[in-house]
């Protein structure tokens, strides 16, 4: 699906009715624009940014607790070697 808009001299826009249908887009809800390029063309994608309310319990809890900053710093230093930061 294509949709135009034009851009206001606020740099604002108005998103279609089409594509606020399409990404579920109600008053409120924030947009995230990725810019890629694609060789000499540049393309903007639009995306509903991610509600982060309704995510909660999507990552599960550390096993292991820390109980002082040095413990904190150990576990983070230990998940960064883990995944080869």
């Amino acid at each position: 699906m294509k949709q135009r808009a034009t851009v206001t001299s606020k740099g604002q826009i108005t998103i279609p009715a089409t594509v606020r249908k399409a990404l579920d887009l109600h008053q409120g809800d924030q947009v995230v624009f990725e810019i890629e390029e694609d060789g000499p063309n540049q393309v903007a994608k639009v995306r509903r940014a991610p509600d982060f309310i309704a995510m909660a319990g999507a990552i599960p809890p550390r096993k292991q607790l820390p109980k002082t900053w040095t413990e904190e710093r150990q576990i983070a230093i230990e998940e960064a070697v883990r995944r080869g930061v």
